[in-house]
């Protein structure tokens, strides 16, 4: 069992589900909280901060709609600095190529291996989501067999 942080479960939420139902210790956080409040009942625990989402996860997912809620999420509240030193921090939200490697640059600092993940989750007809999804960025493919030992579904 992985203890795993989903920051930003909107639409998302289902990767946090899924992660539940692979029966890791998944913790979730979002900015609007009831959008996150649902996942309590199929077991994830709700965080009331970024900070206190990360502090003890061993893989840390943001998936936040662009570069300046990621920002805020992961360095202005202090999500960052609360990572575990070795974490792994799973980036799937759109932000380009600047704020991207800014980000990696940042986790370095911390000792956080950085990765970037597309397309996180495909979405069907009627809001079906898929479990898989696809790692399109990152030197160390040990993260891939990571997230995969997950049972979030990643392949590369």
């Amino acid at each position: 069992m992985e203890r795993v942080a989903v920051l930003g479960t909107g639409i998302m939420g289902a990767m946090a589900r899924n992660l539940v139902r692979a029966g890791n210790d998944v913790t979730v956080w979002n900015r609007t909280e009831q959008k996150a409040q649902p996942l309590e009942d199929e077991g994830a625990h709700v965080a009331s901060t970024p900070a206190d989402a990360v502090r003890d996860a061993q893989v840390v997912f943001t998936m936040l709609a662009d570069a300046p809620p990621v920002e805020e999420t992961v360095i202005a509240t202090g999500g960052l600095d609360a990572m575990p030193v070795g974490s792994l921090w799973i980036q799937s939200s759109t932000v380009g190529v600047a704020a991207t490697e800014r980000l990696a640059e940042l986790a370095a600092e911390r000792d956080v291996m950085f990765v970037v993940v597309e397309q996180p989750l495909c979405v069907q007809p009627r809001g079906n989501f898929d479990r898989a999804f696809e790692l399109r960025h990152g030197e160390d493919m040990s993260a891939v067999d990571y997230v995969s030992a997950t049972g979030s579904g990643a392949r590369s």
